[in-house]
């Protein structure tokens, strides 16, 4: 992720004025906004369970919570973001369920405050200053 931050920071210095500070900021922006994309789906760990946050699979989840708050005894097949294959219960999914909402809240809270940040920043060092 720093090497990241570091080409960031240098197309900022290369491309970008304080002259011009807005199409630095629009850069800003969507470099947080892929940053963002990129820790929401890259996982989360659930009790020891690797879990996929991928668009697809967090439908899935929430899908599969919906069904384990109506039938307590419900279980299904679920293939893991290592690759293998658990049998989860009820209670299981509902914990995974809400771990995954708090990993999604958390990706665009990080957003969030980076682009509070950008918006207060009047300078190109500012705009590198800021932390993910």
């Amino acid at each position: 992720q720093h090497a990241k931050h570091q080409r960031f920071s240098d197309r900022l210095d290369a491309e970008h004025s304080d002259a011009n500070i807005e199409a630095a900021k629009k850069f800003a922006r969507d470099y947080y906004a892929e940053k963002r994309y990129d820790y929401e789906v890259s996982g989360t760990s659930v009790g020891g369970l690797a879990v996929r946050t991928d668009r697809f699979t967090v439908d899935r989840i929430y899908q599969a919570r919906v069904l384990a708050k109506e039938d307590a005894a419900f279980t299904t097949d679920w293939k893991l973001g290592d690759g293998t294959f658990v049998t989860l219960d009820a209670a299981t999914i509902i914990v995974i369920g809400d771990a995954v909402t708090v990993h999604l809240k958390d990706a665009f809270s990080k957003e969030k405050v980076a682009n509070q940040s950008i918006d207060a920043a009047t300078t190109i060092a500012e705009l590198e200053s800021i932390i993910w």
